[in-house]
Formats: C-alpha cells, sequence, structure tokens
C-alpha cells in the first residue's frame, strides 16, 4: 500500500503524517482515492 511506504520515509513530515494517519483511520475506499489523487498534493510541510 502506498501510504505504508510513505509513512516509511524518514523525511515525511508532521503534517503529511497527520494526513496519511487521519486517511487511514478513516479507511474509507472514498478517503483513500482522494487522498491519492488530490489530498497528498495540498499538504504543506
Amino acid at each position: 500500500m502506498y501510504l505504508v511506504r510513505m509513512l516509511a520515509d524518514p523525511n515525511i513530515s508532521d503534517a503529511m503524517n497527520d494526513a496519511i494517519q487521519a486517511v487511514l483511520d478513516d479507511g474509507s475506499p472514498e478517503a483513500l482515492r482522494y487522498f491519492r489523487t488530490v489530498g497528498q498534493y495540498e499538504i504543506d510541510g
């Protein structure tokens, strides 16, 4: 899963980590799809 690979990056920002955790907590296909196509590019930091 691409989110796990992103979390494994030692240079990940706190904002990106928090956003990924929120998506994983939600777990819905819609949240995953939105994050992958749009959300990950909207994270500052």
